[in-house]
């Protein structure tokens, strides 16, 4: 895996449920297991840090949009992202409390580079950089410039998020020009829709335009919205997987709504398509059967070049410290951890 943008290794400290985090040894494709609340969906909001603060500020006011938190950006907002025993101790300390970010990346000479950030939050609720550089130039004034966050599609699929209209606005920016794109999207969702003949955009059954889809054989076409919750997941992914070519994209319990019948169909296109279009993915999931077909699918023989992509995550909470560690598993180690039935509910 040679893109700039994916990441070899990420650290992060005093972020929600982490004191400090370490994944290393990360692949293109990361699905991320773990019991609840060690973690999962929070590594997810992390791995959403980008160097410009006006773009992380976007997402995570975009992650508490969906939350029901957001809304008009108020003091104190970015807070709930902040580990509890960090606020207290920075608190003590009287100063502002920290987020620190470590990335491992390649440069364009496929040589390792490791870029450190460290971000604080002042009593103002926004966001600086407080190592060597100038806090006045960096802040982010989020009450002035909260229409940007608009202007961002968040890289992270929330796992309650089904149809909605950003879907035929992705679509007519990247699919309905684009022949080709066109069709390899359709034969991805012919899995899910057999028969599928069109994909179009039609402004007569409401206010805003609504996705139908055509199918041979039947005269009139169907809403997107009135299929299952799985195909609109996949088609939903689709989208997101072209708009972040080249970039990571992050999708929160990602087998949910899907049956057990299209699983393995279902893994087989987003790992083909993500590979096509050079994404990297991190995906959490609760349920053991969504790893099983994930490895079965990397077993299949058209897919032995996705193997040594590919990683297993599981975020492990310590006993005595309660602190949450990471243990990466390459592929020939994701049969070991299925058999030996490691809990992941």
């Amino acid at each position: 895996m040679g893109k700039e943008n994916h990441l070899l290794e990420f650290c992060v400290e005093n972020f929600k449920r982490f004191k400090k985090l370490a994944v290393r040894d990360i692949g293109q494709f990361n699905l991320i297991l773990g019991d609840n609340n060690a973690g999962k969906t929070s590594l997810l909001e992390a791995l959403l840090f980008n160097p410009d603060l006006t773009t992380f500020s976007d997402h995570l006011l975009a992650v508490l949009r969906h939350k029901n938190v957001g809304g008009d950006y108020k003091e104190g907002h970015f807070s709930f992202f902040m580990n509890r025993d960090e606020v207290l101790e920075s608190a003590d300390m009287y100063r502002d409390p920290r987020w620190k970010f470590e990335l491992q990346t390649r440069d364009s000479s496929q040589k390792n580079s490791i870029k450190n950030f460290v971000l604080g939050l002042n009593h103002a609720g926004a966001l600086y950089y407080d190592d060597s550089c100038s806090e006045d130039s960096l802040l982010v004034n989020s009450v002035t410039k909260k229409e940007r966050a608009n202007a961002h599609l968040l890289p992270l699929i929330p796992f309650s998020v089904s149809y909605g209209m950003d879907l035929s606005d992705m679509y007519s920016k990247y699919y309905v020009r684009d022949r080709p794109a066109k069709r390899r999207l359709l034969q991805a969702l012919s899995t899910f829709i057999p028969d599928i003949e069109e994909i179009e955009v039609d402004t007569a059954i409401t206010d805003y335009p609504v996705l139908v889809i055509a199918r041979n054989n039947q005269r009139s076409s169907i809403p997107l919205v009135s299929y299952g919750d799985g195909t609109i997941k996949l088609f939903r992914i689709l989208m997101y997987l072209l708009c972040f070519r080249g970039n990571r994209l992050m999708i929160d319990e990602i087998d949910t709504g899907v049956h057990h019948s299209h699983k393995k169909d279902f893994w087989r296109i987003i790992l083909q398509v993500a590979l096509e279009n050079e994404v990297q993915l991190f995906m959490t999931t609760h349920d053991k059967e969504c790893l099983h077909y994930f490895n079965k699918v990397l077993q299949e023989e058209n897919m032995k070049q996705y193997q040594e992509r590919a990683r297993a995550i599981m975020l492990v909470e310590n006993f005595k410290t309660k602190d949450i560690n990471a243990i990466t598993s390459k592929f020939f180690e994701l049969e070991y951890a299925i058999e030996v039935g490691n809990e992941i509910r």
